[in-house]
């Protein structure tokens, strides 16, 4: 067998694809540069002096951008290329969160509001317009809707008008949102509260620990992974990566058992990026953690991070 009759196979081809695909999926910031866990990937760290990562993502094309404090920069065919407010219309150079939207656009929200980029020039909506200020802590693209999650509240800008959820309108249980997942055509949201439902009607539905399996009503972040909802809580004592994970009907605790020599009981996990075994997982002490799901162990922790990214299997 030849070596390019080897490669022809389709069992390597699928591997090679899935590995080159991981590679990207699993990039983090650090200071020294962009890694790649369970990859070979190691991109020069485009930034200089003090300035830091503040959010990832990765387009439909393989793009990765990379939003911090001097603009918004693109690493493609080898290349960073810095968008700032001189050379570009992006509205502010200091940039909070990114989101890969519909249509591979890119929603980026900075100190003056919500920049979007389709690779060629940014449309800018100012807070005002959006009716928040400027206290956002996640936001998602659905379609043509843009969803912000900040301290009072969620809030739907269709283009045209702003869509308030909140305790006042009995939408949400309460209005500090910490995350935003799109899951089987609903949109999800984490509180400090609870987990609210939003279907494509508007109407919520609240799960809470009186009321379902969830666990916590503090909930840190969410992800999906294997059409599954996985929800990241405080930890506690008895589960050290407290993590659980719903399938529209039951929340299992995400099984930890095997984590509990290596992981910290005081690590407060996060951030989550699903990777086609298992999840990264994120804490607040800035250590990366990746748990594979199918073998329940931990194979392998990082240095410090300040960002991560989700592509979307």
């Amino acid at each position: 067998v030849t070596l390019k009759d080897f490669l022809q196979c389709s069992y390597i081809k699928k591997q090679i694809a899935m590995k080159t695909k991981l590679s990207l999926l699993t990039l983090f910031f650090s200071i020294n540069g962009v890694f790649a866990i369970n990859g070979l990937t190691t991109i020069t760290n485009p930034l200089v002096g003090n300035q830091r990562s503040n959010a990832m993502a990765v387009d439909n094309n393989g793009k990765i951008y990379c939003g911090a404090n001097n603009g918004l920069m693109k690493y493609e065919n080898n290349t960073w290329t810095n968008y700032n407010t001189v050379n570009s219309s992006l509205n502010a150079d200091t940039i909070r969160l990114l989101n890969m939207g519909g249509n591979n656009e890119l929603v980026c929200v900075t100190n003056l509001g919500v920049s979007i980029f389709d690779g060629v020039s940014f449309v800018n909506i100012p807070y005002s317009t959006l009716g928040v200020n400027n206290n956002v802590n996640a936001i998602e693209k659905m379609q043509n809707d843009i969803w912000l999650g900040t301290n009072t509240g969620l809030f739907k800008f269709d283009g045209n008008s702003v869509t308030t959820y909140s305790v006042a309108n009995n939408k949400l249980n309460n209005d500090t949102v910490l995350s935003l997942k799109p899951w089987n055509n609903e949109l999800w949201v984490a509180t400090i509260n609870g987990l609210t439902k939003i279907d494509a009607g508007g109407n919520s539905y609240t799960y809470l620990s009186s009321n379902s399996g969830l666990k916590q009503n503090l909930i840190r972040d969410l992800e999906v992974f294997q059409n599954k909802l996985y929800i990241a809580y405080a930890p506690d004592n008895v589960d050290f990566i407290n993590v659980q994970y719903f399938n529209g009907a039951i929340f299992s605790q995400l099984n930890d058992a095997a984590t509990k020599v290596k992981i910290d009981r005081f690590y407060n996990i996060d951030k989550m990026a699903a990777t086609p075994q298992g999840l990264i997982l994120g804490d607040t002490y800035g250590e990366l953690i990746y748990f594979n799901i199918i073998t329940g162990q931990v194979e392998s922790t990082g240095s410090n991070f300040s960002a991560m990214i989700n592509i979307g299997w």
